[in-house]
């Protein structure tokens, strides 16, 4: 007796691993998108939290905030130097708490968001921001303040941004 389909064997195994290997690759590549898209939503879950807690001081230093020419309406990132010295100004205290609270903004953007520009300004259509990665701003005192964020995602091209807007509500 003799057995002539060894090499048929061979074959089938060889199939079998290039389909399990096949496979293989699929589910690393959908684990690692699911990876990105999971970041994406923490970081986006991140800039609402200290965009929130931006808002939050933001009313409770209500006399600054309604300054025409408030501290809180500024751009900055995580290079910006921010002084919390108001020497000799009428309004020292408030001006100086809303310094303070943008300074622990831009540290706790930093240590959270890649990238980060941020920026404070009155705006009547905060959402048409999402696609410039600087101010579009209409600056008019009529207008609500609204807070910006951008953020670059590392899985991301890099003329793409991610965004987040929040109207600040006094």
């Amino acid at each position: 007796m003799t057995i002539t389909n060894l090499g048929q064997s061979l074959i089938e195994i060889l199939v079998v691993i290039l389909l399990i290997s096949i496979s293989t690759t699929g589910l690393v590549s959908t684990m690692l998108t699911s990876q990105q898209l999971s970041r994406s939503a923490v970081q986006t879950s991140d800039a609402l939290n200290l965009a929130a807690n931006l808002s939050n001081k933001m009313r409770l230093n209500s006399a600054e905030a309604n300054e025409p020419q408030s501290e809180y309406l500024t751009k900055i990132n995580s290079s910006t130097i921010i002084s919390t010295d108001c020497f000799g100004h009428i309004k020292c205290q408030q001006r100086s708490q809303a310094l303070h609270d943008l300074l622990q903004w831009q540290i706790q953007l930093t240590q959270v968001l890649p990238n980060f520009q941020a920026e404070v300004c009155r705006d009547s259509s905060p959402g048409n921001s999402y696609l410039v990665k600087s101010s579009s701003c209409d600056n008019d005192q009529e207008s609500p303040m609204v807070i910006k964020i951008w953020w670059m995602n590392a899985h991301r091209s890099a003329d793409l941004a991610l965004f987040y807007a929040l109207e600040h509500s006094h």
